[in-house]
């Protein structure tokens, strides 16, 4: 799985409200080594273009470093959602499968 794939299946598994928390999150300096991403160019993103613009401004491992950080951040805003399919599950796959397509 690419990088990309991993990302677009990441945002995809974000209930609506959850994707716009996200992409807030993106306009703001989650991590040190990235710029936000100006709110006018997400503004009416679907996942899809979402990625596409991450990985531009960010490169395939910054792209997936703000993810992870992101998610723990909408995770933490939502301390009272204990749905099986939790973001903790989702963020400890995401870890994982990329830590694979590194070592491929």
């Amino acid at each position: 799985m690419l990088a990309q794939e991993l990302l677009l299946e990441s945002l995809e598994n974000l209930r609506k409200d959850d994707f716009e928390k996200f992409k807030w999150y993106l306009s703001m300096k989650v991590l040190p080594d990235c710029k936000p991403i100006p709110e006018s160019h997400l503004e009416d993103a679907e996942r899809t273009k979402t990625v596409t613009v991450m990985i531009k401004s960010y490169g395939e491992d910054g792209a997936v470093s703000l993810t992870i950080e992101t998610l723990k951040k909408i995770q933490n805003n939502n301390a009272c959602d204990h749905r099986p399919n939790s973001h903790w599950q989702h963020l400890w796959i995401m870890e994982y499968n990329y830590q694979q397509i590194m070592i491929s």
